[in-house]
This record gives C-alpha cells, structure tokens and sequence, in this order.
C-alpha cells in the first residue's frame, strides 16, 4: 500500500463508506502490480457487535451519537501526492476508527 500514491484526495463531509469506496477504486487504478488479477485492496468497514455501538465523545463530535462506522463523516481532508496506507490511516484518525490488516483485507473497525 506504500507504493500506490493517491495524486489527490479532497474529501469534505464525506462519509466512511464513501471515502473507502474512493480508496478502494484509486487502489485498483494505481497499483503498480502488473498481474490484474492480483492489483488493488479489498476494504471492510467492520460494524461493532450488534446493530449500533455508542461512539466515544471525540469520535461522535462530543454529541454521543450512535451510529454504524461506515456511516461516520470526515469533515475535511485534503491531501496531495499521499500513499493509499497514509491516506488509509488519516481516515481511520478522522472518523476514531481503527486499521487492522486480515486476511479478508483491510479492516476498518471501531476502536
């Protein structure tokens, strides 16, 4: 994931599902892996146990709501010439999620 750099990335109140979404598809178009069938990540946006799971005060904007993960928003987000793993991380520290590495993919998880 080093090596696939995002040229730019301008998120402004996007969700998590949306801006996974965008990730997942710059990761296929950049990947530098000359076998297609290998090029590109595989993104999970984990729920927590049971439908809803109450967020911490920072992560909810200090207004405890609930809500699913993918449905969490970035307020902002401008970066330029960003790895796909930095890029990654920035939305897991904008939205207090975290990133785990499966064998399924990259999970995105509540912390």
């Amino acid at each position: 994931m080093e090596g696939i750099i995002i040229p730019i990335i301008d998120f402004e109140d996007t969700s998590v599902e949306e801006a996974i979404d965008f990730l997942r598809l710059r990761s296929f178009e950049l990947d530098p892996d000359a076998d297609p069938t290998r090029k590109g990540i595989s993104f999970v946006v984990r729920k927590p146990r049971g439908e809803v799971a109450a967020l911490d005060e920072d992560a909810a904007g200090g207004l405890g709501v609930r809500e699913v993960p993918g449905a969490l928003r970035i307020k902002e987000l401008r970066m330029r010439n960003v790895s796909l793993w930095d890029a990654l991380h920035r939305v897991a520290d904008e939205t207090g999620l975290r990133v785990e590495i499966s064998d399924r993919g990259i999970l995105l998880r509540p912390k």
